[in-house]
Formats: structure tokens, C-alpha cells, sequence
């Protein structure tokens, strides 16, 4: 029933204290997410419930209500499965705290001594026990909007160290005013909360991690062509279908949200498009190569948009080359020549990478390869070939590139051949480097060349 969140109800387990403590976290971002006032009214209106009249007394209700399970079951999901604080899982309560302080404001400012004194108090502290230096980073850029004007005074001006004073001190005064400011001056409480959601929302736009930036980052990890490179090719009423070997999932969500003609989508690799794996997984039928569903039945497609690594066989109409994603015309069912493991889509290899084509014939496999001479500086690796052929074995130094000719000898038909790298490296294990991928990376491979005897 939870989709991709499954996981939350059926693997690992969640612990008190980390719980509790990111419940605070949680109640904490919400107060300075919405610059204190807010909160403190609604914790006044809460606590002086018996004396207002009914329709405040039904908000002040729903409202805490709300509050209260929403942050429990955030926080909760928090401290097992993000280590973020989830303000995106959060913000659904924001209108109900603004129209609090209006709430507050248009019945005169009460002020009972006890409720007014805890709520200032209250959302003066909380915004202190973010762990501000822990949480400003990329995860930051999707979950935790309110970070931003506090991580952009950081780096520009007072240094991330000292973030968590600077929100504290704000705290404080704006708690300052609510306690004390004068009921002539409340038009000043909206509008200095207006002001701190404009300030939210600059570096949201116009900053070097802004959604504006992050956005295009993104459109271009998926696609290099024209946006619509697919429905100019076949329009936008085609039908297209969208067959997934995995890796760098950009270039399939990037493809299907600018092109109408993309409809479906099915998995053909390890790894899903769609977060949960909610597409259907294909097989492929050993002996013709025809891809089929989960109840063995082949797909059938007017044209088919997949990487190079799939091998589709039909009659190619559009590329992005840069993305290596081809749009094939194939008009019936969908079948694969040959199919590609471990080979990622920005030409690196794991220290494992496989190659297998159905209906093969005798002839030679050439596969172009390069070591990279940062990341192996001094290193001579070595590629050893084995599957449907004689085993041997290559040495590629790091300042060079090769062509590996492998012999084909088919088994029932079939061809495959196996390729195993060794030394692999991951990049974010040297620091030198400034490269954050994780990812255990073999050699660089430019393409696969099947040329069959007497071609």
C-alpha cells in the first residue's frame, strides 16, 4: 500500500532517544521555518482555548492536533531512514500557524502571563538545538528550504560555524516582540514574517545552490538534445516506450516529463526508473531476444526510447548522443541483440561489465578501452576476458588506450563475454581528487563493436 515507503513498515527499526531527538529538530525547523511568531501565537491560542469563542476553539484544536502527529510521524521517519530534517514533509501545517497570529492579532493580542512568557521562551530556544553544520548540504537543496537564508549568511558572511548563534539571537528578538510589542504596532508581526519568507526565498532562486541552478543541473544530467528531441522526431501523439537498463535515471525522467509521446515504461536492468520499481520488469526470452512482461507475455511498441547499452533491435530515427540514448521505430515486438551489464552511462565500467548477444554468429567483439591517468596515476591495470571464448588477459597502463579484439564463439546460439577489471578505485576515497563518487570504477569503454565473420 506505501509504494516506495514499504520499507518504512517492513525493514530495520526505529530507537527512542534518536526518535525524540529528531522530533525536537522537526519542531524546531517548523518554528523558525515560519520566523517564531507564528508558532508562539498558536501556543498562546492553544493554551487559552476555554476563553475564546468556538470557531478559534475548533481551529486551535485541529490545528494542534494536526501539528502534533504530523511532526511525530516525520521525525519519527527521520531518525531511521533520512537524517534530514523533512521540511518538505512539514510545510502542510504553515497556513494553519499564519492564520494563528492573524488569529491572535484580530482578538486583541491577549497575552496571559504563564501561556505568553513559555511560548516566547519556547520558540526563542528551540531554533537552537538544529545541528545547523550537520544539515547544510546537498540534501539540504531538496528537503530543508528554511536552511537556506541561514546557510547563505554562513558562507557569505559569518562563517557556518557560527549559524546556530545568528538563528538563536533572531529567535530571541522576534520572541522579544511578541512579548512586548505594543498593540498599535501589530501590522509589524505579519509583516516581519513576510519578510523572513522573502528572505527564504532569494537564495531559493538566486543562489549558487538555488532551485533555479539545481533544476537545470538536473535537465542536463538527462538530456543534452533539444528538450523535445522525441516529439519532433514522431509528435507528440506517438506512442513511445521507454525501455530501462539503468543507471544516471535523469535521462529517463528528464525524456518522459519534456516529450508527451513517452507513455510507458518497463525495466530491463537491475536498477528501476521509478522510485519503488512500480514499472514492470522484463526478461528476455533467451532464444529470440523478444523482451517479456511479468506474465511472460512479449511487449509490443510503435517506437522505443532506450540507451545504446540495450541493443535494441529496430530502426533508429532520433539520438541524443550526448546521453546515449537512441529512439528506435519498431513496430511489433520489442526484442534485444544485445545486452550490456555493468557499463555505466558515462562510459566508466565497474570492476565487473558483461557483454551477451542472442543469435550470434562467429566473428570478433572490439571493445575500445582507456584507464584515467588521475584516478590511476601510476597504475597498470589488468582486464581479464573469459565467457564464450579463450580466456586471456589485457594490460592497459594509465596513460593509454587499447582496443581489446575478443573471438566469438557462440554457445547455443548466444554470445557472452565477461570482462574483469582489477585494481578498481573509488573516487571519493581520495580526497585529492574533489570528486564525491562513490561508485567503484574500473576502465572507460567507448562502445561495443560486434563484427561478425566475413563482415
Amino acid at each position: 500500500m506505501l509504494g516506495g515507503y514499504s520499507v518504512t513498515t517492513t525493514h530495520g527499526s526505529y530507537h527512542v532517544w534518536p526518535a525524540l531527538r529528531w522530533i525536537v529538530y522537526h519542531l524546531a525547523a517548523l518554528d523558525l521555518s515560519l520566523f517564531v511568531l507564528p508558532f508562539a501565537a498558536l501556543i498562546v491560542l492553544v493554551a487559552s482555548a476555554r476563553h475564546l469563542d468556538r470557531a478559534l476553539r475548533v481551529f486551535a484544536a485541529a490545528a494542534a492536533t494536526l501539528t502534533v502527529w504530523l511532526v511525530l510521524e516525520v521525525g519519527v521517519f527521520a531518525s531511521q531512514w533520512s537524517q534530514r530534517i523533512e521540511e518538505r514533509n512539514l510545510f502542510y501545517l504553515a497556513p494553519l500557524f499564519v492564520i494563528a497570529l492573524f488569529a491572535w492579532i484580530e482578538r486583541g493580542q491577549p497575552r496571559p502571563a504563564r501561556a505568553t512568557v513559555a511560548a516566547a521562551g519556547l520558540a526563542a530556544a528551540l531554533p537552537g538545538t538544529i545541528p545547523f553544520l550537520r544539515l547544510m548540504n546537498i540534501n539540504a537543496q531538496s528537503d530543508t528550504p528554511f536552511l537556506y537564508p541561514w546557510w547563505y549568511l554562513g558562507d557569505a558572511v559569518a562563517g557556518r560555524a557560527n549559524v546556530a548563534l545568528l538563528a538563536v539571537a533572531a529567535s530571541a528578538a522576534l520572541a522579544a516582540a511578541f512579548l512586548w510589542l505594543p498593540r498599535r504596532y501589530a501590522p509589524l508581526l505579519p509583516a516581519a514574517v513576510a519578510l523572513g519568507l522573502f528572505l527564504t526565498w532569494l537564495p531559493l532562486q538566486l543562489w549558487t545552490h538555488s532551485f533555479a541552478r539545481l533544476s537545470s543541473a538536473s535537465y542536463s544530467t538527462g538530456v543534452t538534445a533539444d528538450r523535445s528531441w522525441i516529439d519532433h522526431a514522431v509528435g507528440r501523439d506517438a506512442d513511445v516506450t521507454i525501455v530501462w537498463t539503468g543507471e544516471n535515471p535523469y535521462r529517463g525522467w528528464e525524456n518522459e516529463f519534456w516529450n508527451r509521446s513517452v507513455r510507458h515504461a518497463y525495466d530491463l536492468g537491475s536498477t528501476p526508473l521509478i522510485a519503488g520499481g512500480d514499472e514492470t520488469r522484463l526478461t528476455v526470452q533467451q532464444s529470440t531476444g523478444i523482451l517479456l512482461d511479468a506474465k511472460g507475455r512479449p511487449i509490443r511498441a510503435d517506437y522505443v526510447l532506450a540507451d545504446t547499452t540495450a541493443q535494441i533491435a529496430g530502426t533508429p530515427i532520433a539520438a541524443d548522443q550526448g546521453r546515449q540514448m537512441t529512439l528506435y521505430r519498431v513496430d511489433g515486438p520489442v526484442r534485444t541483440a544485445t545486452v550490456i551489464d555493468g557499463w555505466h552511462g558515462d562510459l566508466w565500467t565497474g570492476p565487473t561489465f558483461d557483454w551477451t548477444r542472442r543469435a550470434c554468429t562467429r566473428g570478433v567483439l572490439r571493445v575500445p578501452v582507456r584507464s584515467d591517468p588521475v584516478l590511476f596515476a601510476g597504475i597498470t591495470q589488468r582486464i581479464a576476458v573469459s565467457g564464450t571464448t579463450t580466456p586471456f588477459a589485457v594490460s592497459l597502463r594509465s596513460n593509454r588506450a587499447t582496443t581489446i579484439a575478443v573471438p566469438l564463439v557462440p554457445s547455443g546460439g548466444v554470445c557472452h563475454v565477461r570482462f574483469d577489471v582489477s585494481p578498481t578505485r573509488r573516487p571519493s576515497a581520495y580526497p585529492v581528487l574533489n570528486n564525491p563518487d562513490s561508485r567503484r570504477l574500473g576502465v572507460l569503454v567507448t562502445g561495443f563493436q560486434y563484427v561478425p565473420s566475413g563482415a
